[in-house]
């Protein structure tokens, strides 16, 4: 991989650190999420190989991931790739875990890879789940709307790019939004963000990001207490866990029209363009 070298600005003070970007991310800096805490995450997995990137519950049928993950998947025939669900523990053999073999697979037709915009895509399994206490789906935002604040992120696999061993338990941790000027100001040697992207920053300690293996999964802010899928984890900064460095999620709201059109011609017209 290639690896740049970047100069971030931390307050007053300004530090010569080597990164370059990474995608398949994992949370670095994060704590083990509570059993049944986050129901609408799933694993995107090879049947052999096993996890590569998560997926969000919309449906019974359908989840939502990020493009790069369906693109990585494709290398596969669709009898290798399933979708675990009802898991925190990536080996658990829980009662609560369902796992259903991949049907079809969207990728955003206008994300041309990397850290490009469109980085979001739809998973439809072959047999619906069945919901329980630890399978439950997330809501989407309203097309257009805006996010603020403290969101989260989930996800398994790696704490640390020194560490590059997948950790089978769910990861979380709390991250702040920042601005798209914001954001540009730290990544822009190497990336450009745009309003279709969302940058979050960690908010307790500064340092808590995705990391390799996260693609895909939620970026969570909660609604009257009511969880919602605000952005679809796409790429960071690497080495991960770099304090005030950011990661960077598709914007679901931008994507709502794309998601509901896709899903309604599934049945009649999978070829269509939406």
């Amino acid at each position: 991989k290639l690896l740049l070298f970047g100069l971030i600005y931390l307050g007053s003070t300004v530090a010569s650190t080597r990164y370059s970007l990474s995608s398949h991310k994992r949370i670095a800096n994060g704590v083990s999420s509570p059993d049944g805490e986050y129901p609408f995450v799933t694993s995107y997995q090879h049947v052999i190989n096993g996890h590569f990137c998560a997926c969000v519950i919309l449906t019974n049928v359908w989840l939502l991931t990020a493009a790069h993950c369906v693109i990585f998947a494709r290398q596969y025939a669709l009898s290798e790739v399933q979708i675990v669900a009802g898991i925190t523990n990536l080996i658990s053999s829980s009662t609560s875990r369902q796992v259903r073999k991949v049907l079809r697979q969207y990728s955003h037709p206008r994300f041309p890879g990397g850290t490009k915009p469109n980085d979001i895509g739809l998973v439809r399994v072959s047999y619906p789940f069945d919901p329980s206490a630890s399978i439950n789906s997330i809501r989407l935002p309203e097309y257009a709307q805006e996010f603020y604040g403290v969101v989260e992120i989930v996800g398994w696999g790696y704490r640390r790019s020194t560490y590059p061993a997948i950790t089978p338990d769910l990861q979380m941790a709390q991250t702040s939004i920042i601005s798209t000027n914001q954001c540009n100001s730290i990544v822009s040697q190497y990336a450009t963000v745009d309003n279709s992207q969302i940058c979050v920053v960690g908010y307790r300690l500064g340092n808590e990001t995705t990391c390799n293996g996260d693609s895909g999964g939620p970026l969570i802010a909660y609604l009257q207490d009511v969880p919602h899928c605000v952005g679809i984890m796409s790429w960071n900064l690497s080495p991960c866990g770099m304090r005030g460095t950011p990661s960077v999620a598709a914007k679901v709201s931008w994507y709502t029209p794309w998601i509901s059109c896709r899903i309604y011609f599934d049945a009649t017209n999978p070829t269509a363009v939406c």
